[in-house]
């Protein structure tokens, strides 16, 4: 199965390019409709300039060490490049939440492409225009509810799509139908990222999303994280959903703050809103609760969108509804592989007793990162949420996906001055040793290079 997730970024197209991504735009940053989200940043977090300068300019010049070839199907973290070589991909988790070569899903994979793979043509509708939903549909659904067991949301239905940025424009749809239109603004957070599509790039608060391609989607304004006055500033009769996303990739992979999440679930039923949550990019799971959201508020959503993790590296999504959304009935897309796939993952999670039997390795892996790379000065914080890491440092974040992807090892950026790992819930104590002596290898490179050139 692929590794990739289903979002395509311009920087994915080489196997260790960076995700160029902004830094955190801060509290300070005014609040925003779409076609005046600002053009560039302000200055990164007040760090010492001239280790900033350096870090910056930061670069490993002495020859990458010598690469093991990869033989054999992809297993647990390990995987091989185009070239033949080893990767140890540290963003496992989104592929699968079981990492690579999990038997029973492979076994549904198989099973499934022996049956009818649907017509991806369809627009959905029967010959008397009624809504068709499978059979296979209705099972994942009602599992999915059952799963879920009222964990972030009070499920009423889940549909199934075919890609996130499908789930998230899906989620955003039924938030515009819900009042037939009248309503149809949505508040995001500025720096959020919610996927390439034309409505998904508008909710996005990141202006290089929107560069180049004229005038973006009617209704859609940005906050900054974490200003709740901002946010109540925007809110008018036109205004229908909140739109968020627990994680902050742009700064570090650094938690929603609490207060903040349930400041917003008041506003919204103050005012009759929605409460959307985008998880698509968050491995299902991760946090040790199902949904990473619940983990850090025990406020409930209205609509979760989910993708990373389920559906084995294949493009697919979800979207969770509650009983406020109303109806939630659409053309159904037929996705027969994708359904069997996210069926199989929540049984073997469910077998399994994941994600709650992670939770105390996923802290001791915590420990054992920060414990390796707390030594080096440029690294600043380290924020595990979960099995969602993010390193803040004061190294410019290409500079350390280059360096990872000397060394085998695959990271991303996370802003401008921090990388993440999304590692999955099956985590093997070799995979973990592994990827902590590669990641420490990495800094150490990047210390030696910085020091080389401070000479």
């Amino acid at each position: 199965m692929s590794e990739n997730n289903d979002r395509d970024d311009p920087a994915d197209e080489q196997e260790f390019a960076p995700e160029l991504e902004d830094a955190d735009w801060g509290d300070e940053q005014e609040s925003t409709e779409t076609d005046n989200v600002p053009e560039t940043n302000p200055s990164p977090p007040d760090h010492t300039l001239a280790t900033e300068t350096l870090a910056t300019e930061t670069e490993i010049t002495t020859p990458p060490p010598a690469r093991k070839p990869f033989t054999g199907s992809p297993r647990g973290i390990r995987r091989s490049d185009n070239e033949g070589f080893e990767i140890i991909d540290a963003l496992a988790g989104r592929s699968s939440v079981f990492g690579f070569g999990f038997a029973a899903i492979a076994d549904a994979v198989m099973s499934a492409s022996r049956s009818y793979l649907g017509d991806a043509s369809r627009l959905g509708c029967d010959s008397l225009g009624g809504v068709m939903t499978s059979s296979i549909d209705l099972s994942l659904s009602d599992a999915f509810i059952e799963f879920l067991r009222g964990d972030g949301i009070r499920a009423e239905s889940v549909t199934l799509l075919s890609s996130a940025d499908a789930a998230v424009e899906r989620l955003l749809l039924l938030s515009r139908s819900r009042s037939n239109g009248t309503r149809y603004r949505t508040i995001a957070m500025v720096g959020s990222d919610h996927g390439r599509s034309a409505m998904c790039r508008t909710a996005s608060g990141r202006p290089e999303l929107h560069d180049g391609l004229g005038p973006m989607m009617a209704g859609f304004a940005h906050a900054p994280m974490g200003d709740l006055d901002a946010v109540k500033s925007m809110i008018d009769g036109q205004t229908g959903c909140i739109l968020i996303c627990p994680i902050d990739f742009a700064n570090a992979a650094m938690p929603m703050d609490s207060d903040f999440i349930d400041g917003l679930r008041q506003l919204c039923d103050q005012h009759d809103l929605l409460l959307a949550v985008d998880e698509t990019r968050l491995m299902f799971g991760a946090s040790g609760t199902l949904l990473t959201f619940s983990s850090i508020s025990n406020s409930k959503a209205d609509l979760v969108a989910v993708s990373a993790g389920l559906f084995a590296g294949m493009s697919g999504g979800l979207v969770i509804a509650n009983s406020r959304v109303g109806d939630t009935r659409a053309a159904a897309e037929n996705h027969p592989m994708l359904a069997a796939v996210a069926m199989q993952t929540i049984e073997s999670m469910f077998e399994n007793d994941w994600p709650e039997k992670s939770i105390d390795s996923a802290k001791e892996l915590a420990m054992k990162l920060a414990e390796t790379i707390s030594s080096f000065e440029f690294v600043r914080d380290v924020h595990a949420t979960g099995l969602t890491i993010g390193i803040e440092t004061d190294i410019e974040s290409a500079s350390l996906v280059r360096a990872a992807s000397k060394r085998g090892l695959r990271i991303e950026a996370a802003g401008d001055l921090g990388v993440r790992v999304q590692l999955p819930l099956k985590l093997s104590l070799d995979d973990q040793s592994i990827f902590i002596d590669r990641l420490g290898e990495t800094m150490r490179d990047i210390e030696t290079a910085t020091a080389e050139m401070s000479a």
